[in-house]
């Protein structure tokens, strides 16, 4: 019911992402930054909070992310069977709005997809 951007299998593997960052490149209203000699930090931009890093799900579980935000730390992109991004918490069903204020990002892994 959410309001979100949302990415199949079917999609991520037209995109074929080396890391899960790549999915995120040239998303409106989304940045991503490097941090480290292979890492990416996705960030939400404008709105109220301005440049702000988005809450992460994966499988529905809240993570607690890494004090870089490397997004390409989390699992590799062969395992990711579906994302879905709200970039703010206007836009997510309630079970993925963060704390932040800052949006939402839920990754679905191939293990977790029916």
């Amino acid at each position: 019911s959410g309001m979100g951007r949302y990415f199949t299998r079917q999609d991520i593997e037209r995109r074929s992402p080396i890391q899960i960052s790549d999915m995120f490149t040239a998303m409106a209203g989304v940045s991503v930054y490097q941090v480290g000699a292979f890492g990416h930090r996705v960030v939400m931009g404008g709105g109220v909070h301005g440049n702000c890093v988005p809450t992460f799900y994966v499988d529905g579980v809240r993570l607690a992310m890494a004090s870089d935000g490397d997004i390409d730390s989390l699992l590799p992109a062969y395992e990711v069977a579906g994302i879905e991004v709200y970039r703010n918490d206007l836009e997510a069903p309630a079970e993925y709005r963060g704390s932040s204020g800052c949006g939402s990002i839920v990754i679905w892994t191939t293990g977790a997809m029916p």
